[in-house]
């Protein structure tokens, strides 16, 4: 997912959505490419040191978990269009 953001952007709710999204998806794609490096220094600009950190090791910790979950190996149970869990 390439966000292009403008460093421009308001600090709205939804924009900090977008930035935030944007560094966790930068933790899953590495190497950071020229397109990366910018959104994550957009980033860093519009939401501040402290929720950049933040959103930094919320995609960390996503990606981890994800990880973990993948090399387990568990079977994923089927789910409804509702989205629970069929037994």
């Amino acid at each position: 997912m390439t966000v292009f953001l403008d460093k421009a952007q308001p600090k709205t709710w939804e924009a900090a959505q977008t930035f935030s999204a944007a560094v966790s998806e930068a933790a899953t794609e590495l190497p950071l490419n020229h397109v990366s490096r910018e959104e994550l220094e957009s980033a860093q600009v519009s939401l501040g040191d402290e929720a950049f950190a933040a959103a930094q090791w919320v995609g960390v910790a996503i990606n981890t978990f994800n990880r973990i979950s993948l090399l387990s190996l568990h079977p994923v149970r089927e789910r409804n269009a509702d989205g629970k869990i069929v037994r």
